[in-house]
């Protein structure tokens, strides 16, 4: 198992790629990951280092480095949600790279407008990729568009896998081949998620004839070759009440199923959100069935799941805290909603350059942005109020005012 550890600020973020999992220590409790997991050395030779570098008493440092590790095991279990504090770092965690706008499906609640066939020059994207590398950035997630429509998507991938960055993938699932497949099984650091939004008949409503049994042939392949998929489960109103298949479908398969609220972009599409009780009763019978360790299970709301687990309150919107979007063109986007639903012209976006975290940190939409509050969604704000601080009727806020009434009935 390989973790990429790196300095920030008055802690250590420690990164399992493999469980794409972060974790927060001190300066000796990242020495003992990395003896233990990158280095190979044995829990009593790190021990003889711990008492030379850090003046242990010899008599507690056997214990105190197995109680350690047993720590650091357990938060990497499946069931445990990753909950290390994400608000202060001081460059991404993690990137996501838009490589194409072009994309074969035409799927009913896309966020898109423009079609065009763009793509992303692949020296430029290598560029990219070798910079927040060597930056210390963790992760970067390949979108589109459809990635699989990019010329050099598979030249692109090996290049990011190479690189030493944990790569995740976003797809809809119907045009990989199979000799690509049996390439991306050789990238240990790949992981791809294929958008499930229903079995058969449900998955094809919302993104086209036949879909569903293109994506299931895709999936098993990928599996069949050792690659890591997901799934990932956009929750709108009319697929809220049909997750069940998809889970049995995903427990079936021994493979996760990630769920994101979607959110709307143009005046058709306010019909296909859910009210907010829905989706909070949703979040709790998910939220149950992880932790009894009944579906492998994903849910992106970081704020709503730390409520649950009874952690001080956190933000929702990772954007603005710990991640940044580069789009086709090559600009650094704050929130990418926001700029699909008016908010923002892209020309507003600077570029990306080898300053991206000085800009990240400094610049006046990148500050702006975050003044504006990351405790909820602005898109989801602005969407519903036309004002970014508005209110998030699916925020934390709301979830709160949702479980006291629900308490009191």
């Amino acid at each position: 198992m390989i973790v990429n550890i790196r300095k920030d600020g008055d802690q250590y973020m420690a990164y399992f790629i493999e469980m794409r999992r972060l974790i927060g220590v001190n300066q000796m409790g990242a020495d003992i990951i990395n003896w233990y997991f990158n280095l190979g050395i044995d829990k009593d030779q790190i021990s003889h280092r711990i008492v030379k570098s850090y003046c242990i008493p010899p008599e507690n440092a056997v214990c105190d480095v197995t109680e350690f590790l047993k720590s650091i095991n357990l938060e990497l279990q499946p069931s445990r949600f990753n909950d290390t504090d994400q608000a202060d770092v001081h460059l991404p965690i993690g990137i996501e790279l838009e490589i194409t706008s072009a994309c074969n499906l035409r799927c009913i609640h896309c966020l898109q407008s423009n079609y065009s066939a763009l793509y992303i020059d692949l020296n430029k994207a290598y560029s990219i990729i070798d910079t927040i590398a060597s930056a210390g950035v963790f992760e970067i997630s390949i979108i589109g568009g459809e990635p699989f429509k990019h010329p050099s998507i598979f030249e692109l991938l090996k290049h990011a896998n190479d690189s030493g960055l944990a790569v995740g993938l976003t797809t809809n699932g119907t045009l990989i081949k199979k000799r690509q497949i049996h390439g991306m099984a050789k990238m240990k650091n790949l992981s791809v998620a294929v958008s499930v939004d229903g079995i058969g008949e449900d998955h094809d409503h919302t993104r086209g004839n036949g879909v569903f049994i293109k994506i299931d042939r895709t999936i098993r392949r990928m599996l069949d070759s050792g690659i890591e998929v997901e799934a990932m489960f956009t929750v709108t109103s009319y697929n809220i009440d049909r997750y069940k298949p998809v889970l049995e479908y995903c427990n079936e398969l021994g493979i996760t199923c990630n769920f994101n609220l979607f959110k709307p972009f143009k005046i058709g599409h306010v019909a296909l959100v859910p009210n907010p009780q829905q989706f909070f009763e949703l979040i709790l019978t998910l939220f149950e069935l992880r932790s009894q360790n009944k579906s492998q299970i994903g849910l992106s709301n970081s704020a709503l799941v730390g409520h649950l687990l009874g952690l001080p309150p956190k933000n929702e919107c990772r954007a603005g805290q710990a991640g940044l979007v580069i789009d086709v063109h090559g600009h650094m986007l704050t929130c990418p909603s926001l700029l699909y639903c008016g908010y923002y012209k892209e020309s507003d976006f600077p570029l990306f350059d080898e300053n991206f975290i000085e800009t990240w940190r400094t610049h006046p939409l990148f500050t702006g942005f975050k003044r504006n509050g990351l405790r909820g969604c602005q898109a989801r704000s602005y969407i519903f109020s036309q004002n970014v601080s508005g209110g998030d009727p699916y925020d934390l806020t709301s979830f709160i005012n949702f479980l006291e009434k629900r308490k009191r009935f």
